[in-house]
């Protein structure tokens, strides 16, 4: 398990690391700054994400659309349960692939 990180700079070099993670969970504003850099490393390493936000859908990015959110208040047992399934279709998706 990689984090949590409080800023942009520090998601960004967790994901520099050694270990980048399986998936992520990143909430949109992370003190003042919007978490879209680390969103766009994590779709470019092809790591699978969703968004916690206070924010409505129609705030996100329009290239966001497709991510999974869950605005706030939100359950911890269904973000849970979400990472399972981003973590299962990745793990079907290597099997495919290889």
């Amino acid at each position: 398990m990689l984090g949590p990180a409080s800023s942009v700079g520090t998601a960004l070099a967790l994901l520099d690391g050694d270990a980048p993670p399986e998936a992520a969970v990143l909430d949109v504003n992370l003190l003042g700054e919007m978490v879209y850099p680390v969103a766009d490393r994590l779709t470019a390493q092809g790591i699978p994400f969703l968004f916690t936000t206070g924010y409505d859908r129609s705030a996100l990015p329009e290239r966001y659309a497709r991510i999974r959110r869950f605005g706030k208040p939100f359950a911890p047992s269904e973000v849970m349960r979400a990472i399972r399934q981003l973590l299962d279709a990745a793990g079907m998706e290597r099997q495919g692939k290889s």
